[in-house]
């Protein structure tokens, strides 16, 4: 009895703190987003400049092939990435949630 009065009396603390860690991750999570669309524009203008190079045609295609295969693979790292960490702060969020409720 005697843990069981001092859990409740201190749940409340621990649940300031969860909800204090849930806006980190979500904040965390906004700046990841931030940081890709950043570097889908700098992509873009790379594309971009490319293009305005005057050089032989075959030269050319052959450059923007592989810069888009370059940026097939960044995306999938990114997405990869991303995926990974929503899972990671959903599974310990809601671990941390049943904790309480036990």
């Amino acid at each position: 009895m005697f843990l069981i009065n001092m859990f409740v009396v201190e749940s409340p603390h621990l649940l300031l703190l969860l909800e204090d860690r849930a806006q980190c991750m979500q904040q965390q999570q906004q700046q990841q987003q931030q940081q890709q669309r950043q570097q889908q524009q700098q992509q873009q203008q790379q594309q971009q400049q490319q293009q305005q190079q005057q050089q032989p045609q075959q030269q050319q295609q052959q450059q923007q092939q592989q810069q888009q295969q370059e940026q097939e693979q960044q995306h999938r790292h990114h997405l990869i990435d991303f995926v990974s960490f929503t899972f990671h702060t959903s599974s310990s969020c809601s671990y941390s949630s049943v904790n309480l409720r036990t």
